[in-house]
């Protein structure tokens, strides 16, 4: 289980580069394929706390 300070970081760190590659799509320097693959990936890296709350995870929220 991870600790806090892990659970913060791996949130920022998805969050800061779901902004990224969402910024990337608006430019179209990528299309809207890329952009769901590496958001698979960045959840599986990241595996945020929030995931659930956002319906990333694929279950459902209720």
């Amino acid at each position: 289980m991870k600790n806090v300070k892990e659970c913060i970081d791996a949130e920022m760190n998805y969050r800061l580069a779901s902004i990224f590659i969402d910024y990337l799509y608006h430019k179209e320097a990528i299309d809207k394929k890329e952009l769901n693959r590496v958001r698979k990936k960045l959840k599986k890296k990241y595996n945020p706390p929030t995931k659930r709350l956002e319906g990333l995870s694929g279950k459902r929220n209720n």
